[in-house]
């Protein structure tokens, strides 16, 4: 009965980390979700939200990001600063989302969200 109580704590923690990772790899696979949360409230305008589709721009508004399918997604970029005021004027200067969709789904995840862009003036 005393051999049983000497496991090693580190062991054990390592295997849970090990069981977390596998489980998660599975789990992402299948149902990816993002969710962005700094836990404060940002107080003014949100960011220039930028759909991009095989090189063609368009803007989202805030409302509707989460209408983007996260499968389709292939990069991110978020502009901020004078950087974004620069490229994109007045409309970016509360920073810029850019988000790249995958050029295999681009035609479909272009036919489902065209209700909710507005092209890049």
């Amino acid at each position: 009965m005393a051999s049983l109580l000497k496991i090693n704590p580190m062991k054990i923690f390592f295997a849970a980390l090990i069981l977390i990772a596998v489980n998660t790899a599975v789990y992402s696979q299948k149902n990816v979700k993002i969710t962005l949360d700094c836990g404060v409230t940002p107080k003014g305008p949100p960011p220039l939200w930028l759909v991009v589709f095989k090189n063609k721009t368009f803007v989202m508004k805030n409302e509707y990001i989460k209408a983007v399918n996260p499968n389709t997604i292939e990069s991110i970029n978020v502009t901020k600063d004078t950087t974004a005021t620069a490229i994109y004027g007045a409309k970016g200067a509360y920073g810029v989302v850019s988000i790249s969709i995958n050029n295999k789904f681009a035609g479909k995840e272009f036919k489902r969200l065209k209700p909710f862009l507005e092209k890049l003036e």
